[in-house]
């Protein structure tokens, strides 16, 4: 009977009905402001991975903040002269190139590290010049962008609203979230700028190189495929093919490289065919700035000498070296097939004590024998050990890498040193504290390498891990060596004298420390099995 009863009902139906629309007009009508900031992010972070430029950037932010906060005007600075970039603005004018790129009020941003976005005319924080240019301009917030350092590398210059309504929290909050994406992105930009003028120059010289050099040595990317200069692509997987080394692919008319086994930062090794001998060989390439001046090119050669004259099973064999253009070098080894030990640690973690003396036993007499001729190695650590199954007579292990050892001459190591003292040569984590120092180094460094080895196959992990490269040179005292359920006194009593500071206390020799090995590790390991269990 009562009509007001049916309107009541009838709103509240088309309300159900209508729900989502009607939300959406009453967000639109009283939350506008909100969401217009909320946009600005959400578009700011689709857009900015398609920017090309520190300009597009500008334009992009600019456009942004005038959407959502209408400033009567809008600069985006750079402090590099560089990157100073004429951004669109609400007047528009371009970003003035008389604003003051030096003076306190910089030293006043950068102090505040990065903070919040603050008045221009605050605390002293700017000289009256300053404070005269960004009135002029009608600049009332300066919002710094800062990079990850702190380091202050431009800003936001805003203007009042148009409303002359003042900015409220939610609106600084805005403003810093948007400067310091500009942050990232201008950094993203720059770095993407280095490399691409980097892989520039790197290809205009090889270009000029590959006009030079007959033949010039091409990579496939993908697959470590050789080829000439002429070729374009690889045909097993579609690659295009890269300049990489600046030599032609057949070294010194006669060693054809075939494919990258590996790759440094002194050089590379590639798996090669020798033209003569009609033979498969593994050529190391060494560049120019690996010797630095001519004197360690001529001592490279004298010391290759010295190792071809090493005949061991137990070490690769060096069957030639040669000089490159550049004060390059190439050295011609054994090919050897097999698994290094690194490879070996990453697949099984821990080594049982009797595959340990398997890969040292042969290890140590191929490093004794080195030492007898003088060679130092200076660079020993698994990815330097090779090792295959050789039928019954079980595992054959070779040193890899004598390239770069040091020759002491015709007289045993120890009668003195054989290094330059001040060079520093060798992987961080194998080094002894005197290599690391750049001290003089003779054969107990490749002892002290040994030590670090052993532990590591014994307990999945090397000493001194996370100590820094000064804290490694300068320490004194016992390893702390990683806990291990196989530890025993006798084994620990050989790792510590492998590894002691002073190379006085270490193993006078690899034949030494070969003996205490064989005789202490599997006994000595099982003595602490039968204790645990």
């Amino acid at each position: 009977d009562n009509g007001g009863y049916l309107f009541w009902i009838a709103v509240a139906v088309l309300s159900l009905r209508y729900r989502a629309p009607i939300q959406g007009w009453l967000d639109r009508r009283f939350f506008r402001e909100q969401l217009d900031r909320e946009q600005v992010l959400v578009e700011l972070l689709d857009e900015v991975g398609k920017l090309e430029s520190i300009s597009e950037l500008s334009r992009l932010v600019t456009n942004r903040l005038d959407s959502a906060l209408h400033p009567r005007t809008i600069y985006v600075w750079y402090r590099d002269p560089a990157e100073l970039e004429a951004a669109a603005s609400a007047d528009p004018l371009l970003t003035p190139t008389d604003l003051p790129t030096e003076g306190r009020w910089l030293d006043w941003l950068e102090a505040r590290g990065g903070g919040v976005a603050l008045p221009v005319l605050s605390d002293g924080a700017f000289t009256r010049e300053e404070t005269r240019w960004f009135a002029e301009r009608e600049v009332s917030l300066i919002v710094p962008i800062a990079e990850s350092g702190g380091r202050v590398v431009g800003a936001l210059l805003v203007g009042e609203r148009r409303s002359e309504e003042p900015y409220g929290a939610n609106d600084r909050r805005l403003l810093l979230a948007v400067a310091k994406q500009a942050a990232v992105v201008r950094e993203n930009l720059r770095l993407r700028a280095r490399v691409s003028e980097e892989h520039r120059m790197r290809h205009d010289v090889l270009a000029r190189l590959e006009a030079r050099v007959p033949g010039v040595l091409k990579e496939c990317p993908s697959c470590g495929t050789c080829f000439d200069g002429e070729a374009e692509q690889c045909p097993a997987d579609r690659r295009p093919l890269v300049l990489s080394l600046p030599v032609a692919r057949t070294v010194d008319a006669r060693y054809r490289l075939e494919r990258l086994i590996g790759k440094g930062g002194m050089g590379a090794v590639y798996e090669a065919r020798d033209l003569r001998l009609q033979r498969a060989v593994a050529v190391k390439i060494l560049l120019g700035r690996a010797f630095g001046q001519p004197a360690a090119l001529r001592r490279f050669r004298r010391e290759a000498h010295a190792a071809a004259r090493l005949n061991h099973p137990c070490v690769v064999g060096i069957y030639d070296f040669g000089t490159l253009e550049g004060q390059g070098a190439y050295l011609v080894m054994e090919r050897v097939s097999g698994t290094t030990l690194r490879a070996e640690l990453d697949r099984v973690g821990v080594l049982a004590p009797a595959v340990v003396t398997a890969w040292f036993d042969p290890l140590l007499d191929g490093l004794a024998a080195a030492h007898a001729h003088g060679i130092v190695h200076r660079d020993l650590k698994p990815e330097n050990v090779i090792g295959r199954t050789d039928g019954p007579r079980g595992l054959a292990v070779k040193i890899l890498d004598f390239g770069l050892a040091k020759f002491a001459g015709a007289e045993p190591p120890a009668s003195g040193t054989v290094t330059v003292e001040g060079s520093v040569l060798g992987t961080l984590g194998y080094m002894s504290p005197e290599q690391l120092r750049g001290g003089p180094v003779d054969h107990r460094t490749d002892v002290f390498a040994v030590g670090v080895m052993l532990v590591e196959a014994l307990t999945g992990s090397r000493p001194f891990e996370g100590q820094s490269y000064a804290e490694r040179a300068t320490r004194h005292g016992a390893p702390s060596l990683p806990d291990s359920p196989l530890r025993a006194p006798a084994v620990d009593a050989l790792l510590r004298r492998c590894l002691a500071a002073d190379p006085r206390d270490r193993y006078e020799s690899a034949g030494a420390l070969r003996g205490d090995l064989v005789t202490t590790l599997p006994s000595g390991m099982g003595r602490s099995s039968r204790a645990d269990g």
